[in-house]
């Protein structure tokens, strides 16, 4: 079962289940796992053009950028999104949905940042059923 500061792969039913980034996996950190109820970070690839696109301030305001290094799970340049995180209930996600990347984990130093940058953000519920549709190892 995953655990804090872990980085996950999975699809997320977002915006819905049937939409073109719902079917792909993506790279996810796994911020509070109690009882099955889990809070996740959404991780994306770091674009040129996002500085362009929100403006220095604007990007720092919405992203918490993470360099790829031998300490962290992403081959690339990667941001985590500040503004959606997502809340999965009673749900259990295994080892095998780690990052194959390794470390699978991202430093506690990296991990203090973040959740530090993400206080207080819009949450999202994500229906269970759907979840596992998407990540049939799920349960």
């Amino acid at each position: 079962m995953i655990s804090e500061r872990d980085v996950i792969k999975v699809c997320m039913p977002f915006p819905n289940d049937t939409s073109g980034l719902a079917l792909l996996k993506h790279y996810y950190i796994c911020s509070q796992n109690i009882n099955n109820d889990k809070v996740l970070f959404k991780c994306q690839t770091q674009k040129p053009n996002m500085i362009t696109k929100y403006g220095r301030e604007g990007f720092r305001e919405k992203f918490y950028p993470i360099r790829s290094n031998s300490l962290v799970p992403f081959r690339q340049d990667t941001v985590v999104d500040k503004e959606q995180v997502f809340n999965l209930q009673n749900t259990t996600v295994p080892l095998i949905y780690l990052s194959q990347e390794k470390p699978s984990n991202i430093p506690i130093s990296i991990y203090e940042n973040v959740v530090k940058e993400i206080s207080g953000p819009r949450r999202i519920n994500i229906d269970k059923a759907k979840f596992v549709t998407l990540n049939p190892d799920c349960t």
